[in-house]
């Protein structure tokens, strides 16, 4: 389980809500900005011990949210509560997306401008009977703003700085990968020479990577890379020209990430 879903996948967050049980206080809520319409659990239980809470909120500010955190308080049968988080960036969903794109994406790419309603889905803990808890309240505890602002809590936006960070050494990895295979004359075998290089520092390095994340680090497999850049080529069905136009897409793409990501280095907390 993860605390925040990521844009594309990559760093494979997940997009999954976890156990806040071990955060030292609880976070103000926010009010003003995003409103809670509803929320409701769902009958489904795809991931054992788990049950789906779907809400859905309307933006009532003036301003486009780029990322937005939920804590919620799970009620059991016995009378037990248990907090959960679910943390979403949705930076993605403001960027223009390749035509050609592959690999892992979100299911979700969404925004969330104002006036208009966003549905987020968290994994909240059966209860200790094994039953799905009677009720989930919720409330809006930190918002992220277009202009690389936020408000709320200060652990959530610390977080959310810190994974735009790793994600934005990542993209920084790919758009290089890309522009690679691009300046090649041949962009299959610029392709393959590239992958070789990967493979190579995957070696070298243990196949991690240091992503630089604020105050702490994270890792993520270099071989990973290699894989994406290989389904790319295999995306293209051994055609150069074809090739050429998904590679144009990418480097768009991954210039547009680094762009954004570096506009927003440090989300500057706002006053409730």
């Amino acid at each position: 389980m993860r605390l925040w879903r990521t844009n594309i996948g990559i760093l494979a967050f997940g997009a999954l809500a976890v156990s806040a049980s071990g955060q030292k206080a609880p976070a103000r809520p926010v009010e003003g900005i995003a409103v809670i319409e509803s929320v409701k659990i769902q009958k489904d239980q795809s991931v054992p011990g788990f049950v789906p809470v779907e809400v859905r909120l309307r933006n009532v500010s003036q301003h486009d949210i780029y990322g937005i955190r939920l804590d919620l308080t799970a009620q059991y049968t016995d009378g037990s509560t248990r907090p959960e988080v679910l943390g979403t960036d949705l930076l993605a969903g403001y960027l223009p997306r390749g035509e050609h794109e592959v690999g892992p994406q979100s299911a979700q790419l969404a925004t969330f401008r104002s006036g208009e309603t966003w549905q987020g889905r968290a994994e909240v803990h059966l209860g200790p009977d094994g039953a799905p808890p009677v009720g989930v309240q919720c409330q809006v505890t930190m918002v992220a703003f277009e202009d690389g602002t936020a408000i709320g809590s200060s652990e959530a936006i610390e977080r959310l700085t810190q994974m735009r960070n790793a994600e934005l050494d990542l993209h920084a990895n790919l758009l290089s990968d890309f522009k690679a295979v691009a300046a090649a004359s041949d962009p299959i075998q610029g392709a393959e020479r590239r992958t070789k290089q990967i493979l190579a520092e995957a070696a070298a390095n243990n196949d991690k990577h240091v992503l630089r994340s604020g105050p702490t680090t994270g890792t993520t497999s270099i071989s990973w890379r290699a894989q994406h850049l290989e389904g790319v080529v295999a995306s293209a069905r051994g055609n150069a020209e074809i090739l050429k136009v998904i590679v144009a897409d990418r480097v768009a793409l991954e210039e547009a990430w680094v762009k954004a990501l570096r506009n927003q280095p440090t989300l500057k907390e706002k006053a409730q």
